[in-house]
């Protein structure tokens, strides 16, 4: 799954870096609490953030995506209400082998629906039944700043207490 913080710029800019750097933790903090150890989470570059769920099915995924959005909005309320109104999590998930058969069409796949699910409104979750029926059509290769970031992606600690 890939995750963009809705509204994001506009919070970083008018409340501050600073702000912008405790949401990003929020988030990345709110993936790495509800995973399992077996998952993996990456930020992906700005404000995006990647999960690989390993042996999830789309409605392991869902559910996955949910608890990530309710503790993740539970915890921005209780540390800024104003921003928990303004912010936003569209998701893209794509799920193998039903939705990609390779690592490189499953990133792209699950990209593409993320900004899909942005161009719907904030908070969504797109999927890749949602482009190809708005589309109708293969989705397009990454653009070369999408290849930037991917490159430059980091990892987020997925370690946890065992």
């Amino acid at each position: 799954m890939m995750m963009d913080i809705d509204k994001f710029k506009q919070y970083n800019d008018t409340r501050g870096h600073q702000a912008g750097d405790e949401v990003l933790c929020l988030v990345a903090d709110s993936v790495r609490k509800i995973i399992r150890g077996s998952d993996l989470a990456f930020r992906y570059g700005g404000d995006e953030f990647a999960a690989i769920l390993l042996s999830a099915d789309p409605s392991d995924a869902k559910a996955v995506i949910k608890r990530v959005k309710r503790y993740f909005f539970a915890r921005l309320k209780e540390a800024d209400e104003a921003a928990a109104v303004r912010l936003g999590l569209s998701v893209g998930m794509a799920t193998f082998p039903e939705d990609a058969t390779t690592a490189d069409e499953l990133v792209r796949i699950a990209d593409a629906a993320m900004y899909w699910a942005k161009s719907e409104g904030i908070n969504r979750v797109g999927e890749w039944h949602d482009l190809a029926g708005a589309s109708g059509s293969q989705v397009k290769a990454p653009t070369q700043t999408a290849r930037r970031r991917r490159a430059s992606a980091s990892r987020v600690t997925t370690a946890r207490s065992r």
